[in-house]
């Protein structure tokens, strides 16, 4: 009796015209045919893809385990190849609308979209596999692709889906991978066992419309789930860094610019430099002589290349020309702060590296540090004086820095920044303390040792504390200092220091403090009123 029942709302919409307006009731009908009438005939695919496309309907053909029940069986490999094809379509038009992601994943139909990712039946069904997947885990992006938005985007449940996370990588990895074979019936076939097997291997991408589109697309997947950490360190893990190297060098504009993103947002990873083996710092520099790359799109840039910088093994390759003339051409010429900034920290990190710095000390190269000194930027004002002071150790740099008082501006300034950036300041203090005696007359001469003990005395910063002792100990070595040292205010001042306190309790000052020349031979203020100090503080 059943079957009847069925036959009879088989045939009924058989012979529905194409034009008739779609109703509740008729979908409700057409939801009861069976799994293999779908199978069979193509009139009940075609009339769900339309309910599909309607939002009217979306939510109520992913009702009553419909889902599970007919559209994931029709994805199946047994069945033929335009089933598999419309199935997947349907189901692209449903996910469209976020408000069906929770019963697409509830329905099981991941594990069967993996298995076609991963075979590849078919040009048109890998593609619509893939974007089913972009729009269950990005509802976020829309055709703008607003970065800014996405950084702060909630991905909602869909992310959460272990079962989805498993299937990602395979999608990027294909999404990546479509190599050209042949053509049937005017459309593209690619062939499964031509496409890699994991995301490190590489291969030569075919140079057709399609096949750029589709790499495109694969980039903006990959770039859109760089912005989740969730996502992060599977993208590391699955090697996509070696995919994302090879789009940096392709012609097509966008495509880069999405690996832009996704190696900027990957470059943050702690595993980011492990997977960078391959990586060419040439062809990121040269997307900044690139016309029309758009201000996101160059500080993303920037942003990798200050990452990289990171590791030694690559700072060299900053210092190559044209390379090197690149990023000091825009140090001179951008208005864009946030982009001086992060090409000032490559300079940064390649100026902590000895072996490097003969390649920095030109004074037209120092010149353009000390102007972005100058500027009224904080984050500036202190990775330049970084940079500047580990130039100081060239003779010539040295009389440069001299004969215009450097080391004065730094005292003036370190009392009114920021606290990152008077610790950075610290530091190039110190660093130019250390590389010659001859900055310490200017330093003294210009209120540099009541800078020193203000932040000796910081009681909410030992940090600082211990960098201006450390300031201290170079100056007390030099025999010319030791009178201004040892005046009994300034001695009072520095065992007043909770941090001194807290050495001397632990008997650790001797060997940082006492046993300094300062110390030792200070005639003005010996060893026994330093005993005395030291036992009332205890």
């Amino acid at each position: 009796m059943e079957d009847y029942y069925y036959q009879d709302i088989y045939l009924e919409l058989k012979k529905r015209s194409p034009d008739q307006p779609l109703t509740f009731k008729e979908l409700s009908e057409l939801k009861k045919v069976q799994y293999k009438q779908f199978r069979q005939d193509p009139v009940f695919i075609q009339l769900l893809t339309k309910y599909s496309q309607d939002t009217k309907f979306q939510i109520r053909v992913c009702e009553n385990s419909f889902l599970y029940r007919v559209l994931v069986p029709l994805m199946q490999r047994d069945n033929e190849k335009s089933v598999i094809l419309a199935a997947t379509q349907v189901l692209v038009y449903l996910s469209q609308n976020p408000e069906t992601h929770q019963k697409i994943l509830e329905s099981r139909s991941l594990k069967p979209l993996k298995f076609l990712i991963e075979e590849n039946l078919h040009y048109e069904i890998t593609k619509n596999s893939i974007q089913i997947l972009r729009n269950l885990v990005i509802p976020v992006f829309d055709d703008k692709d607003n970065f800014a938005d996405a950084g702060r985007a909630d991905f909602g449940q869909a992310v959460q889906n272990s079962a989805l996370r498993r299937t990602l990588p395979a999608a990027a990895e294909r999404d990546f991978d479509f190599v050209e074979v042949q053509k049937r019936q005017g459309n593209p076939v690619f062939s499964a066992e031509n496409c890699r097997q994991s995301f490190g291997s590489r291969r030569s991408v075919a140079k057709t419309y399609r096949e750029q589109d589709f790499r495109r697309q694969a980039c903006k997947f990959i770039s859109c789930l760089s912005w989740n950490q969730k996502f992060v360190q599977i993208l590391i893990e699955h090697e996509v860094i070696d995919l994302l190297i090879i789009s940096l060098n392709n012609n097509d504009k966008e495509q880069r610019i999405y690996s832009v993103f996704a190696m900027s947002n990957l470059s943050g990873s702690p595993d980011f430099h492990a997977k960078i083996k391959n990586i060419n710092i040439k062809s990121l520099i040269k997307i900044f002589e690139t016309e029309g790359t758009f201000q996101d799109g160059l500080r993303a840039v920037a942003n990798s290349l200050a990452n990289i910088s990171l590791d030694q093994q690559f700072q060299h390759y900053f210092l190559k020309d044209p390379e090197k003339n690149i990023l000091l051409r825009i140090l001179k010429s951008s208005t864009d702060i946030i982009l001086q900034q992060l090409i000032v920290i490559i300079f940064s990190n390649i100026a902590n590296n000895p072996f490097l710095i003969p390649q920095l000390t030109q004074i037209e190269v120092l010149e353009i540090f000390l102007n972005l000194y100058k500027k009224n930027d904080m984050t500036l004002k202190g990775y330049t004086a970084s940079i500047i002071s580990s130039l100081s150790l060239n003779s010539e740099m040295k009389i440069y820095l001299k004969k215009i008082q450097f080391i004065k501006e730094i005292v003036s300034d370190i009392q009114t920044c920021t606290h990152s950036t008077s610790t950075k300041l610290l530091f190039s203090i110190i660093k130019m303390l250390n590389y010659s005696h001859d900055f310490h007359q200017e330093f003294l001469e210009n209120n540099g040792l009541a800078v020193l003990l203000l932040f000796l005395n910081k009681k909410s910063d030992n940090f600082q504390a211990y960098l201006s002792c450390k300031a201290l100990v170079i100056l007390s070595k030099y025999k010319q200092n030791q009178q201004k040292l040892s005046e009994i205010t300034v001695c009072t001042q520095i065992v007043n220091s909770s941090l001194v306190c807290k050495a001397i309790q632990k008997i650790q000052w001797n060997q940082v403090f006492f046993q300094s020349a300062f110390f030792q031979k200070t005639s003005n203020f010996n060893n026994a009123q330093w005993a005395q100090l030291a036992s009332q503080k205890i």
